[in-house]
């Protein structure tokens, strides 16, 4: 042992290689000395037999065969590994059209000047296109050195256009050799209107964004792979309103503007992203959808760490459309735009609500229908647009217990809950911007109903006053609500014109053979459930509560045991200190005639010397549950492991395993 500890203090102090002061063969039989004193030192702590059963969850991401599990429905959950493309643009220098936009026949057929005008993002950055006069062809590109397309994959355009003294403007896929000559629309800039579509464009379209703005977009598979695609808008030829970049003489007096320029791999067009000197392309964690009685092992959708089995109680969300474009959400002083953005599952049903130009609270609800007494959590995915703030509320505020209207406010750019007023709030981060809020609160028994409301705050606006001025272009984006009865949030169930139940998972292995119920120790590592009821991690039982061994979480948030034999608890050891939700626990519970003991996260272990185990019986295992078998009894987080030992284990190695 002498001889490991003088090898560590060799390395210590630098090479002792180089230093001279040890050979290769001296280190060869000291590191095999710090081999041996380690194997000595951590003997005692470690068990000294196998377990007779290890349900590694986190690790396998599998179900033991001997597992019975069920649960009636889909369920969503997140695999830690599967990404969707989200935001993206390709184009360089999106919205700076003086630092490499140009005119393409020729630099002396027009002017660009720069952060001209308001763009819609209230900002002046919108460029002022202006013909001069001559006799060419008259458009505005952006060099075709960005992006390469490839052949046979569709990529979407997108651009604000606001008319000047022109109302037309004609939108084209630049290179005719990876797009074909027909890869263009023109569009009316006042009337909102696209006056002609030439036939390889797939899909187009042209939004009012307000101010006179348009968002135009079009759609067009690429046919080759040589050139590089290009970004053109133009001037039209009224004699020949409807030809491809067309000859024509100009008075010097045309005007349009333009802001927002991007380009997509895909079929459709998302919410603006804008670049400087290099593209963004983005990926998010996608949301899953596990299918009727499929076991879900969840994970962390940031890091992709894997967390477990994920057992839930039934809960149904009571929103009838868990998408605020859809009917039953209605708007005060807002606009909702629909499809914008890609959503926590990878699809293109994020949507955005938009401030509108009254100094008014702006705001978004939908009716909820409520029984007295009772709490509901409400939680919807949020991410900032233009706004990085919003804050959700019940209402009205005599059908809830507390002062006012319970509400919590909820920063998308810090990820933190930073104002609570009659209500708990909570946010979790799931990838890409997106975080998951939620609000819970209780009900008076005057609760008859209700709304829920998701407010727009202007960033500058404190928590006590709402009250702002929209730009008509400014918002939030949202996705997936749910309201629930129950004093927090489960995972994720869509809606689309009814309430949906998620129905409950069970999990149970009734081969006990290898148990010996008065000499055995239970190992269980799982997140801390939530703080409201006695809900297990792990049960050890006969074929009811009357003989049970279980750890559990009491309400206080206390990680306990019970042990009960011939319906009476001998023993139920606990740890008095409150924890977190979600929190990682490791816990161990041993038990033998008159010999009981607990440990918890490497403190010190609790013990219990009169605990008698005659009468016990024991047949089934529970994993995240127990024998009752009870809705609120389930353990809400992942269970990442379980392991049994066919004998009492000592103090210290309990306390060692469960070591954080």
């Amino acid at each position: 042992m002498t001889k490991a500890r003088d090898l560590a203090d060799l390395i210590s102090a630098g090479n002792p290689l180089a230093d001279g002061a040890i050979s290769v063969s001296e280190i060869s039989d000291l590191t095999a000395s710090a081999a041996e004193l380690n194997q000595l030192d951590n003997t005692a702590d470690l068990p000294d037999i196998r377990p007779s059963l290890l349900l590694d969850f986190a690790n396998s991401k599998t179900l033991d065969p001997r597992i019975t599990f069920t649960r009636g429905s889909t369920a969503t959950y997140w695999d830690g590994k599967t990404t969707a493309k989200a935001e993206e643009n390709l184009i360089t220098y999106s919205q700076d059209f003086s630092t490499i936009w140009t005119f393409g026949a020729s630099a002396s057929d027009g002017t660009i000047t720069n952060n001209n005008t308001t763009a819609p993002d209230g900002t002046t950055t919108a460029a002022l296109i202006q013909a001069t006069a001559t006799t060419s062809q008259h458009y505005l590109q952006r060099p075709s050195s960005y992006y390469r397309p490839v052949s046979g994959q569709t990529y979407t355009l997108s651009c604000y256009l606001k008319a000047g003294t022109v109302d037309d403007v004609q939108f084209v896929f630049g290179n005719g050799a990876d797009f074909g000559s027909a890869a263009y629309i023109n569009v009316d800039l006042t009337a909102g209107t696209i006056t002609y579509t030439a036939s390889s464009i797939s899909a187009s379209s042209i939004t009012d964004v307000g101010n006179g703005w348009y968002r135009v977009t079009m759609s067009a598979p690429a046919i080759g792979s040589n050139n590089q695609g290009n970004f053109i808008t133009s001037f039209v030829d009224p004699a020949a309103p409807t030809g491809r970049l067309q000859n024509f003489t100009t008075a010097g007096t045309e005007t349009y503007y333009i802001w927002g320029c991007q380009v997509e791999q895909r079929s459709s067009a998302t919410a603006y992203t804008a670049t400087t000197s290099s593209p963004i392309v983005k990926y998010q964690p996608v949301l899953q959808t596990a299918a009727s009685g499929e076991a879900r092992f969840d994970h962390d959708p940031v890091t992709g760490e894997s967390k477990g089995l994920l057992i839930e109680e039934a809960r149904t969300n009571l929103f009838t459309q868990s998408q605020i474009d859809q009917s039953g959400w209605n708007v005060s002083d807002t606009t909702k735009q629909s499809n914008v953005i890609v959503a926590p599952d990878g699809t293109l049903t994020g949507d955005k609500l938009i401030a509108n130009t009254d100094t008014d609270y702006h705001f978004l609800w939908a009716s909820m229908n409520g029984t007295a007494s009772n709490t509901y959590t409400t939680s919807i995915f949020a991410k900032a647009g233009e706004y990085t703030k919003f804050y959700i509320q019940y209402n009205p505020n005599a059908d809830w217990t507390g002062t006012g209207n319970p509400r919590a406010f909820f920063d998308l750019v810090n990820g933190t809950v930073y104002d609570e007023l009659d209500a708990t709030g909570t946010i979790e981060d799931v990838g890409n911007g997106w975080y998951r809020c939620s609000i819970t609160a209780t009900g008076e028994s005057s609760l008859s109903g209700g709304t829920a409301t998701l407010h727009l705050i202007n960033d500058a606006v404190s928590t006590s006053s709402s009250l702002f001025t929209g730009d008509g272009y400014s918002g939030v984006f949202f996705w997936g609500a749910q309201l629930e009865e129950g004093s927090f949030p489960t995972s994720y169930i869509p809606t689309s014109g009814s309430t949906v139940t998620r129905e409950r998972d069970t999990a149970y292995i009734d081969d006990v053979s290898y148990i010996n119920p008065v000499d055995l120790t239970i190992y269980v590592e799982a997140e801390q459930p939530p703080l409201d009821d006695y809900r297990r991690l792990v049960s050890v039982s006969g074929t009811s509560i009357s003989n049970a061994y279980a750890i559990h979480s009491t309400p206080a948030g206390y990680l306990s045991t019970s042990v009960r034999i011939s319906g009476v608890t001998q023993a139920s050891p606990t740890f008095v200190e409150a924890l977190a939700r979600g929190t990682t626990q490791k816990a161990a519970l041993a038990i033998a005639e008159n010999d009981v003991a607990f440990a918890r996260n490497g403190n010190s272990v609790l013990t219990d010397t009169s605990v008698p185990l005659a009468g016990t019986d024991i047949t089934r295992i529970w994993i995240g549950n127990g024998v009752e078998n009870y809705n609120n009894r389930r353990s809400n987080n992942p269970v990442s492991k379980i392991a049994i030992y066919p004998k009492r284990l000592p103090n210290a190695t309990l306390q060692a395993m469960t070591e954080a």
